[in-house]
């Protein structure tokens, strides 16, 4: 049972590093010029997703020596995640209220949208880790 909950939780690990290189890959092959406005808030987003990321290895690191750490490393990842939610959307929201081409806007909420989803991913290992913990801990 818990060779299975750890590479479950490395499978969780892998969709966040896939998730990363499908946004570069997507910026690069599709050219994407990200509008001056945006772009502040964009560059936030890509943060706060790659801080999620760092804080899953970090309760990854410290899964089986500490599960004190572990867990507090699991709480920055939520808070992370949650404010990329609302950084995502008021993003999104940002997109549609501007004069942009209706092409561009769809690239542009598609591209939010990813760069989003890197930290949902994060969240989803930290789960992972978060049962590993319970687990461990009875």
């Amino acid at each position: 049972e818990s060779r299975g909950d750890v590479l479950s939780l490395v499978e969780g690990v892998d969709k966040v590093a896939n998730q990363a290189d499908r946004v570069v890959w997507k910026m690069k092959t599709q050219k994407m010029v990200i509008p001056l406005p945006l772009q502040p808030a964009l560059v936030k987003l890509s943060k706060i997703s790659g801080e999620c990321s760092h804080a899953v290895l970090a309760a990854m690191d410290k899964l089986f020596s500490d599960f004190s750490a572990a867990t507090e490393a699991i709480g920055k990842v939520d808070q992370l995640e949650s404010n990329a939610d609302h950084l995502e959307a008021d993003l999104t929201e940002e997109v549609f209220m501007n004069n942009f081409e209706g092409f561009q806007k769809l690239l542009l909420r598609d591209l939010i949208h990813d760069v989003a989803q890197i930290s949902d991913r994060a969240q989803n290992a930290a789960d992972r880790i978060r049962v590993i913990v319970a687990k461990r801990s009875f």
